[in-house]
């Protein structure tokens, strides 16, 4: 049996703002699944709102650092990653 304190917690909680806070709420509704009907169709639309949007890859490309390379700071280093992707 769930403590009417908390479903009442879960009532009253403040409306996620962010991403975070959204995955927060999520997984703390997901604990009490168990005790809701239909709870996968309910959060769903929740749960829709944590994935990110880069739904289709174009290309997967890799190779390894050369050697003046691996000295680069990282931000040289994806730069050098956008230029080979361009190359490609």
């Amino acid at each position: 049996m769930v403590d009417s304190q908390k479903i009442e917690a879960v009532k009253n909680w403040v409306r996620p703002r962010s991403m975070t806070e959204v995955r927060s709420f999520v997984g703390l509704a997901s604990y009490y699944h168990r005790f809701v009907k239909n709870f996968a169709s309910i959060a769903t639309h929740l749960t829709r709102l944590t994935k990110k949007e880069d739904k289709n890859v174009i290309i997967y490309a890799s190779r390894q650092f050369k050697v003046h390379e691996r000295n680069y700071p990282i931000h040289d280093l994806e730069l050098a990653a956008v230029v080979f992707a361009l190359k490609i």
